[in-house]
């Protein structure tokens, strides 16, 4: 059987198709996901989209005192639902209600700093949504990318962006802080592609560049204050000239002499007065920058800016979102904002979040003192998003379904709302999708359409709405840059990692936890491939394993955290960057 689904690990969600078929013909006949298949004339899937599949949650039947322990729980002892957006919009819409009905916090640490990131964008905008796609990424020809480690957050992003470049003959420029190889080979060979390798937490500086440099009737305010970066210096640039010289020649038959004048090229020095901007020096580039954005900007007329995690999650992020929305109104960008996980858009745009957790708490694919798991590590078992039917919010703002490629025999989010919300005779919801019709364009689940037309257009769901915001254009200057001493370490994830779901997973088993490092900084540390080191950091010590990237560059660290619970998350505060102390504490067997 071919099943229509959407990517669960990422928030691209593309198309894509579960094949399933029989173990065995005699002695199994339990249905399994054999492979993962697309229309790849219309979409492309990323490497885990692919082969990341082998994930379910194998349950034979109900637990039934289990799941009277978890209503039991709900009613009388939480005070808090922690999740996370690995969700459909469905499960999150129950869990709101669930929170609604008894009164509880509704915790999301990852939608949470989403949503807030949004808002202060939107404020700016007056828009409740960016105005860009991966479409639009796919039709530029002039791009931008700032605080996203493309291979690692957004294998199809990086496609649609690589597509641009070379597709349209178009140019981009990569702004981060750790050097990657990969995205250096953009193109025809690199040349239309400039990477830069920007300070940690310099992106404020970056985003007012960008808008001094192609911003449109900027308000008089932030002209004032940008005229302050302004200076005028001097450079010595030598030239070719023609220069008119005449000689005396003979001519060699007839021994006349006679006057010849000729042009010669002559080569010359001169100095020449250029404005440039102190901003530059702010995230660690030079004036050779502005020349090479002039060279890339011819015949360029289509425009779009990636904003990535680096950014949401970065000590000025509402100030930051402030400035992308500046550049979506004043400029010609396109503006993208990756969301962090699958349905993180989703669940900002449904769910009332709160800061802090309060009392006992009831986790759905979260640690917790009661909690419910896909991962069958829990006090009741849930179904994995690829045995559920659902949608997602995904990054072009389409809410796409998916359907489920395998049957799960225990209890689902929908039979414990059913309880909770004590849905009784013409409410009850038999189905996650019977909640469908309540999301958004109030359209049945199986009345959204999942296919690609003829003329390559999508026709997948159905694209939200946004609505109109107060304006407040009250952006900030320019904040102290962090300074980070010692060894810089950043949370990623290796290539087609991106959860505990993926970590599962027999096509990935050799990736594994630890210290990913450039070979450069490996001689630097004096380590060797599979030496533990300990990680100091953020008041913890965590010990990891040394592991080699060959297409990282720099002096950058960054630190897996795809399994469940991982110690590595230890390290860091919400931002993706961190000092650390770095000592070999054993060398490989």
């Amino acid at each position: 059987k071919k099943i229509p689904a959407s990517n669960p690990h990422s928030s691209d969600c593309s198309l894509m198709y579960y094949e399933v078929k029989h173990e065995s013909i005699d002695k199994n006949k339990t249905e399994t996901i054999y492979r993962v298949t697309n229309d790849s004339h219309y979409t492309s899937l990323s490497g885990t989209a692919r082969f990341a599949f082998d994930y379910a949650n194998k349950v034979s039947s109900k637990n039934k005192d289990a799941f009277n322990s978890a209503i039991n729980f709900l009613k009388n002892e939480a005070k808090t639902i922690k999740f996370n957006s690995y969700i459909t919009n469905e499960e999150a819409l129950m869990l709101q209600k669930i929170a609604n009905k008894l009164d509880l916090k509704l915790i999301n640490d990852d939608a949470l700093t989403f949503q807030k990131f949004l808002n202060s964008y939107s404020s700016v905008t007056g828009k409740s949504l960016y105005n860009g796609t991966l479409k639009d990424i796919h039709n530029s020809n002039f791009l931008i990318s700032i605080g996203s480690y493309f291979k690692s957050d957004a294998p199809n992003v990086k496609y649609a962006f690589n597509n641009a470049i070379t597709m349209n003959k178009g140019a981009g420029l990569y702004f981060h802080p750790m050097i990657d190889t990969n995205v250096e080979g953009i193109g025809k060979k690199g040349k239309n592609i400039q990477t830069i390798q920007n300070k940690v937490g310099s992106e404020e500086a970056i985003l007012y560049f960008i808008l001094d440099t192609f911003g449109e009737n900027l308000p008089q305010e932030t002209m004032e204050y940008l005229s302050l970066f302004k200076e005028n210096k001097t450079k010595t640039i030598t030239e070719t000239i023609k220069e008119k010289i005449t000689e005396m020649v003979v001519d060699a038959k007839t021994g006349e002499e006679k006057e010849v004048t000729k042009m010669v090229p002559k080569k010359v020095s001169k100095d020449i007065e250029y404005s440039t901007t102190k901003l530059l020096d702010m995230f660690g580039s030079d004036d050779e920058l502005l020349e090479i954005i002039d060279s890339m900007l011819a015949k360029k007329d289509t425009f779009s800016l990636v904003i990535g995690e680096d950014c949401i999650t970065h000590k000025q992020s509402n100030n930051i979102a402030k400035l992308c929305g500046m550049i979506e109104k004043y400029t010609q960008f396109k503006v993208i904002i990756i969301p962090t996980q699958t349905n993180t858009l989703g669940v900002s745009q449904i769910c009332t979040l709160d800061e802090e957790i309060d009392g006992k708490v009831f986790g759905y694919n979260e640690t917790a003192d009661f909690s419910l798991s896909a991962l069958g590590d829990g006090d009741l078992d849930i179904p994995a998003l690829n045995q559920q039917e659902g949608t997602f919010l995904n990054i072009d703002k389409r809410v796409v379904p998916t359907n489920s490629a395998l049957v799960y025999n225990g209890y689902e989010l929908n039979n414990i709302a059913n309880e909770i919300l004590e849905l009784k005779e013409l409410n009850f919801k038999e189905n996650t999708i019977d909640y469908t019709k309540e999301l958004f364009n109030k359209i049945e689940f199986d009345e959204l359409p999942n296919e690609f037309l003829n003329d390559w257009s999508e026709n997948r769901g159905y694209q939200i709405e946004a609505i109109n915001i107060t304006v407040d254009e009250n952006i900030e200057k320019i904040s102290d840059i962090l300074q980070l001493d010692d060894t810089i370490i950043y949370k990623a994830n290796p290539i087609n990692q991106f959860n505990e779901f993926t970590a599962l997973c027999t096509q990935f088993a050799k990736e594994k936890m630890g210290a990913y490092i450039s070979k450069d900084m490996l001689t630097k540390l004096d380590c060797e491939v599979g030496d533990r080191v300990s990680i100091e950091a953020n008041n913890s010590t965590v010990e990891l394993e040394v592991i080699s990237d060959i297409q990282l560059g720099g002096d950058v660290i960054y630190v897996s955290y795809f399994q469940k619970n991982s110690d590595s998350l230890k390290l860091f505060d919400g931002y993706r960057y961190n000092s650390a102390k770095i000592n070999k504490i054993q060398k490989k067997v």
